[in-house]
């Protein structure tokens, strides 16, 4: 069986300490629907560069690139293996899309990565290769990126996007974890379900344009490029959503499958 390329809402750091978290949930048993993979590359909203850059280190190391949490978090470590060939491989086939790919050695894995891999691979056996996403370039570029990937999955590899269905944090609502979600933001994970599950390519690429509420719900894109990758990777195949879920309000915590094996 040929992996899926994921999407992933990574959700709060604080969902790690969150065992009853529906998307804690989520990811927990998420791992049991597909066969082991022999590594993860994984793109996450939390590494942004101008220019595209690959984690090669080897092991890879716990970045807590957060403030203002439990104390607990800061003490959970998770270091898998990385895999350096892969990396340089993962170079090559993105030197493609951008000349000035560059491998780094000296960058472990942000939050993006390994809170939601911890959840998944607990074990943290499974090399693990991560690379940053170009917030200032469009999602179209971002998709060429996922295609340029799409042959690792025949190796064995999974593809994975980590960033977050909704995120306007400035109107989330801190003090009340179970706070209503507002139209606004149910409309816009909405249209973006009709989108990806009816392959509607050009208008999900097009939805800062065509999406009522696309600029509320994301007023920085990062954390939705990832959701771009995750489609290019899948190559032609339509969207899943395989989880849905919201936290303080305006934080949805959505995931896709690409997969054209069913």
């Amino acid at each position: 069986m040929i992996p899926p390329a994921l999407f992933i809402s990574h959700g709060s750091p604080g969902i790690a300490l969150m065992p009853e978290d529906p998307t804690h949930r989520f990811l927990g048993h998420l791992a049991r629907s597909f066969p082991l993979p022999d590594a993860v590359v994984l793109f996450s909203a939390h590494w942004c560069s101008d220019h595209i850059l690959i984690s090669a280190a080897n092991p890879q190391t716990t970045i807590h690139d957060f403030r203002g949490f439990d104390p607990r978090l800061y003490a959970m470590e998770y270091t898998p293996p990385g895999q350096p060939d892969l990396a340089r491989e993962i170079a090559l086939l993105l030197s493609k899309v951008d000349k000035q790919t560059t491998l780094v050695h000296d960058r472990g894995l942000d939050h993006g990565a390994w809170i939601p891999l911890m959840l998944m691979y607990p074990e943290a056996t499974i090399p693990v290769v991560e690379v940053s996403i170009q917030p200032g370039l469009s999602p179209r570029y971002h998709y060429d990126l996922g295609a340029a990937l799409s042959t690792l999955k025949q190796k064995n590899i999974l593809i994975i996007g980590s960033g977050g269905m909704t995120h306007n944090l400035r109107k989330a609502s801190f003090n009340d974890y179970n706070a209503p979600t507002p139209q606004w933001v149910s409309s816009f994970a909405e249209w973006m379900k009709k989108q990806l599950e009816t392959g509607e390519k050009e208008t999900t690429l097009g939805y800062r344009e065509r999406c009522l509420y696309a600029q509320e719900n994301h007023p920085t894109e990062e954390h939705l490029l990832p959701l771009f990758i995750a489609m290019g990777a899948g190559g032609e195949a339509k969207g899943q959503r395989i989880h849905t879920a919201t936290m303080y309000g305006t934080v949805m915590t959505d995931a896709y499958t690409f997969t054209t094996e069913q």
